[in-house]
């Protein structure tokens, strides 16, 4: 993926404001685009039965359980914006 013609792309779109940005990757977005980053997180039961019902390999999964326990995600949130815009949640329900 092209992170530059991502930016590039969303950039006017987003120049307005009151825009969601859902996205899996964060730390290439640049922070002034956001007054929240929003972290969702969630147990390793509740993920790999969601995981597993979405029919993803047991690789998959293992990749996906494995970058929750290490903190790859949130990791990656905290470096790159300010720690007074992040909402941690927990998305386990």
């Amino acid at each position: 993926m092209d992170q530059d013609k991502v930016v590039d792309y969303l950039e006017p779109l987003l120049a307005t404001g009151g825009a969601i940005v859902d996205f899996h990757t964060s730390d290439f977005f640049p922070e002034r685009w956001f007054d929240m980053v929003i972290l969702l997180r969630v147990n390793n039961t509740a993920l790999y039965d969601r995981l597993n019902e979405r029919g993803y390999t047991q690789e998959k999964i293992t990749e996906n359980i494995e970058c929750e326990v290490m903190d790859v995600t949130k990791d990656m949130v905290f470096e790159s914006y300010r720690e007074d815009i992040i909402l941690e949640v927990d998305n386990s329900k």
